[in-house]
């Protein structure tokens, strides 16, 4: 064999794979050594089986020694690399009852041998070292409190016991009880004193009184005059006082009509006779073309027509009513007297006591629905009639005092359209009075006086004022005479123009009167009236002998406004600063503070000048002495 065959059979017995010597346990694969994988494929190739372990070291020793080359013949070659020899693999005992995977027994793959899933969570999560962090542990979340027990026995209370409940339904009871008497006691009042007279102070807080101690019964008498003290001391006890010129007695009766007259005459009984046909007959208009034409109507067809005017439910036969008594003037001069007027306003609801222009005005206490339910539609028709017959009317001066007489009952203010229809019927009134029946034969000075007379409250003859318009110089004058009587309190002052009797002086000396001293038994709501009255009468402070372009005069004329305007912020300032449970008292200051406030604005000849210390001896003010300043001065620079 040459050199280089010897060479090549060195080599391939070096590569060629040995059989390492085995003990005496069976040799098994290091497949624990591999990475397990997530999947298996299968495997078909078939495995060799499990030799005996004399087998395997027969094996063994055959191919160590097979694998080793001849001794070489020739001297060594340094080329060659030396081999050294392997050293046997010890195999534990337990890897013969292994069960090597994939193996030939099995027919298929299953799911349970697939690697569980929180396991291979579990790997991918982050190891923590177990070691102290460097930085500050979190604090727990939860604090745990020790708590002490205590060595006593635990007894449960209950909410409310037998003896608590039964003191809880013993107050319920005393308190109801309470409750109905005074309602009781309400109802009886009211009862009594509907039409009675204005009572006086005394007797009202006595059944106050009377009221408190009934409430507070069960209490001990130190504790029930406390109470009774406390209460006086506010307005709580105070209840309004009110008129009312309708028939406040349940609910009106279901207006009926008057039958038809049937002796009227042939050329009107065949249009009216029939109650369909009468009633197209007035709402078409033909009714009052006739009456316009000349064709007067019989005084019983009017005098039916009248009546069914304040019975009517329909509004468009109301208005043709009224069109029709306004087209027959002459019948309207002759058959539309007092008695007549003052029967109309019964048919709507008023009072035959309330309608006397002459009796008293007696206020009695509020009530909370006095008019429940009540339609007004046929009182504010009857009240446009005298407006659109106040040319041909006769009587104007009842008309005018028996409306103002209406105007003490709150509902007039209260109702819009009832309020602007007796505005503008009392205006078409006053403005249709004949120039010599209003001065000469005094018309405004018997509507003032009848008015003084029978009405005393200030409350009351403040609302009477309120209702008047100024739209028209004849109903602004009847204003301004109203308002000086009650203001004065003297119906003297209604007998002339009011302009004739201005005088500023006399305005300030009224309120120097006891009427307006507050103290304890000041009654503010009168008072707040009383100032109200004063700003109507007042007006624009003008005389007609008054020469504002004389500056002597106009400045005479401005200290006698500043000096009122004064007076009225002295009482003002003499109410103090009531509280929330004084309310009347605080609107007292309002309407005060509002009067004041016009008066030293509005009527002044020129505005109020800002002083300086420059304009002193311009508007009359006396220099004072600077000498104290002077010496203070030199003073003060010398040190």
């Amino acid at each position: 064999m040459s050199q280089s065959q010897k060479s090549q059979a060195s080599l391939t017995s070096f590569f060629k794979p040995a059989q390492p010597a085995s003990s005496s346990s069976s040799y098994v694969p290091p497949s624990n050594q591999q990475p397990k994988a997530a999947f298996k494929a299968p495997t078909n190739f078939p495995h060799p089986a499990f030799r005996s372990s004399e087998e395997n070291y027969t094996l063994s020793q055959q191919s160590y020694t097979s694998s080793l080359s001849p001794p070489p013949s020739s001297p060594v070659d340094h080329n060659e690399v030396p081999i050294s020899p392997l050293k046997p693999v010890v195999v534990s005992s337990s890897a013969a009852g292994r069960v090597i995977k994939s193996s030939d027994d099995e027919d298929e793959d299953s799911d349970i041998s697939l690697e569980d899933l929180a396991t291979i969570l579990k790997t991918n999560r982050a190891h923590h070292p177990n070691g102290t962090s460097p930085s500050t542990p979190n604090a727990s979340r939860t604090k745990n409190v020790a708590f002490h027990i205590s060595p006593m026995p635990i007894l449960n209370k209950k909410k409310f016991d037998l003896k608590s409940l039964a003191s809880y339904a013993e107050m319920d009871r005393k308190t109801e009880a309470s409750s109905k008497r005074v309602k009781a006691m309400q109802e009886a009042s009211e009862k009594q004193e509907f039409m009675s007279p204005r009572g006086d102070s005394a007797s009202e807080k006595l059944k106050h009184s009377t009221i408190l101690q009934d409430v507070v019964a069960d209490q001990e008498d130190a504790d029930i005059s406390k109470v009774a003290r406390a209460v006086m001391r506010t307005e709580a006890t105070l209840s309004e006082q009110r008129w009312y010129f309708f028939d406040t007695q349940g609910s009106p009766p279901k207006p009926r009509g008057k039958p038809f007259p049937t002796r009227s005459p042939k050329e009107w009984k065949s249009d009216l006779q029939d109650a369909q046909m009468r009633d197209q007959t007035f709402v078409s208009g033909f009714a009052e073309d006739m009456v316009s034409f000349g064709k007067a109507l019989p005084d019983e067809i009017f005098i039916w027509i009248l009546d069914e005017l304040c019975v009517e439910t329909s509004e468009p036969l109301r208005a043709s009513y009224c069109n029709v008594v306004k087209q027959s003037s002459e019948q309207v001069r002759r058959l539309l007297v007092p008695n007549v007027i003052r029967d109309l306003f019964e048919s709507v609801g008023a009072t035959s006591a309330n309608t006397a222009i002459t009796d008293k005005v007696c206020p009695v206490q509020a009530l909370s629905t006095p008019y429940a339910n009540r339609d007004w539609s046929r009182l504010r028709s009857l009240v446009v009639l005298l407006g659109q017959i106040s040319k041909t009317l006769q009587a104007r001066t009842y008309a005018v005092t028996l409306l103002l007489r209406m105007c003490c009952d709150r509902m007039v203010m209260e109702n819009v359209d009832i309020f602007d229809a007796v505005q503008d019927t009392i205006d078409r009134l006053c403005r249709y009075v004949p120039d010599d029946s209003w001065e000469s034969s005094p018309k405004c000075q018997i509507i003032c006086t009848t008015l003084y007379d029978s009405v005393s409250q200030p409350i009351l003859r403040l609302q009477m004022v309120q209702c008047i318009p100024s739209t028209s110089s004849r109903s602004h004058d009847l204003k301004r005479r109203l308002a000086m009587s009650f203001y004065f309190n003297s119906p003297s002052y209604s007998a002339t123009h009011s302009h004739l009797m201005m005088d500023l002086g006399i305005f300030t000396d009224r309120l120097e009167d006891r009427d307006f001293d507050t103290d304890a038994q000041t009654d503010y709501r009168e008072l707040a009236a009383l100032i109200q009255l004063l700003n109507f009468a007042l007006d624009d402070g003008r005389s007609i002998g008054l020469d504002l372009t004389d500056e002597k005069s106009a400045n005479q004329y401005d200290r006698s406004i500043d000096e009122l305007s004064g007076i009225i912020k002295g009482i003002m300032s003499s109410i103090g600063n009531p509280g929330a449970a004084f309310i009347s008292r605080i609107e007292a200051k309002e309407g005060l503070e509002l009067v004041s406030q016009r008066i030293s604005d509005t009527l002044r000849s020129k505005p109020k000048a800002k002083l300086t210390v420059f304009d002193r001896k311009k508007y009359g003010q006396a220099v004072k002495s600077l000498d104290g300043e002077k010496k203070f001065m030199s003073s003060f620079f010398k040190t």
